[in-house]
């Protein structure tokens, strides 16, 4: 069990680099300004929607799967 949260919290490290890494290659190649609220909503408003989606269509899915 120690070695999964482990490497859970290796990978949300990752992850978070990684975000901070194409955040700063956007600002630099974009010719548009980024502003700072656009990336607050990407980085915490979008997750959170798209698993919301995801729990909907699964919803969907297994009750559609039970009418059948």
């Amino acid at each position: 069990m120690a070695f999964s949260t482990v490497e859970s919290e290796r990978r949300e490290e990752d992850d978070e680099s990684d975000r901070h890494k194409f955040e700063r290659l956007v600002q630099e190649k974009i010719d548009l300004p980024t502003s700072d609220n656009g990336l607050y909503l990407a980085r915490t408003v979008a997750p959170v929607l798209t698993k919301a989606l995801a729990e909907v269509i699964q919803l969907n899915f297994s009750t559609f799967c039970t009418f059948q």
